[in-house]
């Protein structure tokens, strides 16, 4: 299960470490190239866009920027 929604920095990695002490099923935030796997939920991180790529046999997740104008995403801030 892939999960992207709108949310400021920071909060989507507390998000998944409190979704994951209270469900039956892995939930954590995503890492580029991680793989989509059945029973992980995988939460996209605040400021980036979480797009899938199948590589032969395997699904991964991709973290990216691009679209950089897009309005479906919080900007990072530093």
């Amino acid at each position: 299960m892939l999960v992207v929604q709108h949310m400021p920095p920071g909060f989507t990695r507390s998000l998944a470490e409190r979704l994951a002490s209270r469900s039956l099923l892995s939930v954590r935030e995503a890492s580029d190239g991680e793989p989509v796997e059945p029973g992980h939920v995988l939460i996209a991180p605040a400021g980036v866009h979480m797009k899938v790529r199948r590589r032969g046999s395997r699904v991964k997740v991709w973290l990216d920027e691009e679209p950089r104008a897009a309005l479906h995403k919080p900007r990072r801030t530093s």
